[in-house]
């Protein structure tokens, strides 16, 4: 049943405020990157994007009521919002690119999160105050219940990594838009791959979590909660070996041709053990992220839809932060 449609979308004039504020926020940001930074107009929305790809996947664990008809872009995620967070990112960004420009990369990009994770917080903080975020059912029984200035404990691990993954697909495709050169190694780093993307799809599995259960798995493989190391594992694998034997042996594709052959494997590897799994009933999606769900199903399949394009949006994110994090290692 799509129920995800039904909230309360009546501002307050607080809330209208706030809103009005976030709008010229984000339009002083825009107008400022492009008369002064390289493509910063494209790099802006290369953030937003990658803002809206997690929004879209995660949405059914937290809320965004109370903005008004004009600002929601699909069910309750909002543009405003959205565009607001990719102007947090987007001045962190050029600030510390400025002011750390002889900084290496992987040394800056700490410095990103410890910029953005108070901001962030203060925000979601601010959010919580007028009553514009909540979070669903499931992510309510996820959590401690203890706070800190305001919002969940369990926030500070969220949004650092929320922020990284957000981060690594916008420097990841900055790469791409603004034609930087990046050298490909012939000798592959496997074991140093295998232990970034163990580190990615860990750390987003932990927070999402709440979405879905995993049913049915045996007793000792399940680390935190119902996350299992045999599904878990199997991410990792696959996420590895897709992007090491693309770059073995497409080595001569452009960065944006690797990233659909990179999608294009762990696609096709994902949806069959979804729908093995779904059916068998291992993978249980929670109340919140059904009631999003349209109701249609992938044909002969108990497969939502949703899940369908759910599955190339989180493996986007998880991608660009491995591929983020080799191309600034292999490139010093």
């Amino acid at each position: 049943m799509y129920e995800a449609h039904a909230f309360d979308r009546t501002p307050t004039g607080p809330i209208v405020a706030f809103e009005l504020f976030l709008l010229a926020f984000s339009g002083f940001t825009l107008y400022w990157l492009w008369k002064n930074e390289k493509k910063g107009a494209q790099r802006f929305f290369l953030a937003a994007g990658g803002l809206f790809i997690h929004q879209f996947f995660t949405s059914p664990m937290w809320h965004n009521y109370k903005l008004g008809w004009w600002s929601y872009l699909y069910q309750d995620i909002s543009w405003i919002s959205t565009f607001a967070w990719a102007s947090l990112i987007m001045w962190t960004l050029t600030l510390v690119d400025r002011f750390r420009a002889n900084w290496p990369d992987w040394k800056r990009f700490p410095v990103y999160l410890a910029v953005l994770a108070p901001a962030a917080l203060v925000y979601e903080a601010i959010l919580l105050k007028l009553g514009v975020s909540g979070y669903s059912p499931e992510v309510q029984q996820a959590i401690s219940g203890r706070t800190l200035l305001g919002t969940p404990v369990e926030t500070f691990v969220y949004v650092p990594v929320f922020m990284a993954l957000v981060v690594s697909f916008t420097k990841y495709w900055s790469f791409y838009i603004m034609s930087k050169p990046v050298i490909p190694l012939r000798h592959r780093p496997w074991v140093r791959s295998f232990a970034i993307t163990l580190v990615s799809v860990l750390l987003f599995e932990i927070t999402v979590e709440p979405m879905v259960q995993n049913v049915g798995f045996p007793a000792w493989s399940y680390i935190f909660h119902d996350i299992t190391l045999v599904l878990t594992g199997a991410w990792i694998v696959l996420t590895w070996l897709a992007i090491n034997l693309v770059d073995k042996f497409f080595i001569h594709f452009s960065l944006r041709g690797k990233f659909l052959a990179y999608l294009g494997v762990v696609f096709a590897g994902v949806l069959p053990a979804e729908i093995w799994l779904i059916a068998s009933g291992h993978r249980v999606y929670g109340p919140s992220t059904v009631s999003a769900f349209t109701g249609l199903h992938v044909p002969w399949t108990l497969v939502p839809v949703e899940v369908v394009f759910g599955i190339p949006l989180y493996f986007a994110l998880i991608l660009s932060f491995v591929k983020y994090w080799e191309i600034i290692l292999d490139n010093k």
